[in-house]
């Protein structure tokens, strides 16, 4: 995940994930506030798009939900 407006890029896990969006898992320190837009690409998949999306949901000490952008 890159959160272009801090230009800084983390590593995380993944859960829930669908066309619409998906779920980060990490901890507060990296978790960026609701409407926050970052770029998350998995590496699950090979040559997989960076995708853009924007934070909709928060669980602290979890991680947080993604909505993709069209």
């Amino acid at each position: 995940m890159t959160v272009p407006a801090a230009s800084e890029a983390v590593i995380v896990d993944m859960r829930d994930f669908s066309e619409t969006g998906l779920f980060l898992l990490c901890s507060d320190d990296f978790m960026p506030p609701i409407g926050a837009v970052v770029e998350v690409q998995t590496t699950e998949i090979e040559d997989a798009p960076i995708q853009t999306a924007v934070v909709v949901r928060i669980e602290p000490g979890v991680g947080f939900g993604l909505a993709f952008q069209r």
